[in-house]
C-alpha cells in the first residue's frame, strides 16, 4: 500500500511538473533557439565570415561540434550556426588573426565534407 501511494505521489509530481499553468506562454514553443542566437550574436558589430556546411546534418551532433570547431580558430570572437540552412557565421577580430582557409580545413578534420566560405559574408 505504501508503494502504490508513492508511486501515485511521484507520478503526480512528474505530470505536475510537465504542465505550464493555464494562461502561461512556454517560451521554448514560441522563441527558436536561433531566434535567440540571432539577438545575441556578434553584438560589437565585428566584421564577420560566412561558411555553408552542407554535411551537418542533426542538431544534436552537428551543431555543436560545428561551433566549437570555429570557436577554436584563432581571432573568432562569436559563432552562430543555422542547421536548416547549413551555415555558419563567425565574428571575427579586426586585427586579422582569423583565417579562413584554416577554419575550412578544422571543419574537414572535423568530418564535415564540402564546406566553402559563402559569398554574402560582411
Amino acid at each position: 500500500m505504501m508503494r502504490t501511494t508513492a508511486a501515485a505521489l511521484m507520478l503526480s509530481l512528474l505530470v505536475g511538473c510537465s504542465e505550464s499553468p493555464t494562461g502561461a506562454v512556454d517560451k521554448t514553443q514560441v522563441i527558436s533557439s536561433s531566434t535567440l542566437q540571432d539577438v545575441d550574436f556578434n553584438t560589437e558589430g565585428l566584421p564577420t565570415v560566412a561558411f555553408t556546411v552542407p554535411s551537418m546534418h542533426c542538431e544534436v551532433m552537428c551543431t555543436p561540434k560545428v561551433r566549437e570547431t570555429l570557436a577554436k580558430q584563432p581571432g573568432v570572437k562569436d559563432v552562430r550556426v543555422d542547421l536548416e540552412s547549413k551555415t555558419a557565421e563567425v565574428a571575427v577580430e579586426k586585427e586579422g588573426l582569423f583565417d579562413p582557409s584554416k577554419a575550412i580545413e578544422a571543419l574537414e578534420m572535423a568530418d564535415f565534407t564540402d564546406v566553402t566560405l559563402k559569398a554574402d559574408a560582411t
